[in-house]
């Protein structure tokens, strides 16, 4: 994972890189999003069928660890969407 910023260099989002991304449970699709809100708020999205899992969020922080937060949104994201049960 990296982090972007965008042009107005307060804006970030973290990119997926290398990890890797099930595919939809519902629709097998494998265009899969890693989204956000302009703070650490991260939710992987289906673009397929819509369906979505969120990640934990920060909203509101403001304690020096702001990089870190987005991450950590972002993995959590990514570990829910990845998350299947055993059958």
């Amino acid at each position: 994972m990296k982090i972007r910023i965008d042009y107005d260099q307060t804006t970030k989002h973290v990119e997926l890189t290398d990890e890797q991304v099930e595919p939809c449970p519902f629709c097998g699709s494998t265009d899969i999003a890693l989204c956000n809100t302009h703070n650490a708020a991260y939710w992987m999205e289906c673009q397929e069928c819509g369906a979505q899992v969120d990640g934990q969020s920060f909203a509101g922080y403001a304690d020096g660890n702001e990089d870190e937060r987005h991450f950590e949104s972002a993995r959590s994201a990514l570990s829910t969407w990845n998350h299947r049960i055993k059958q």
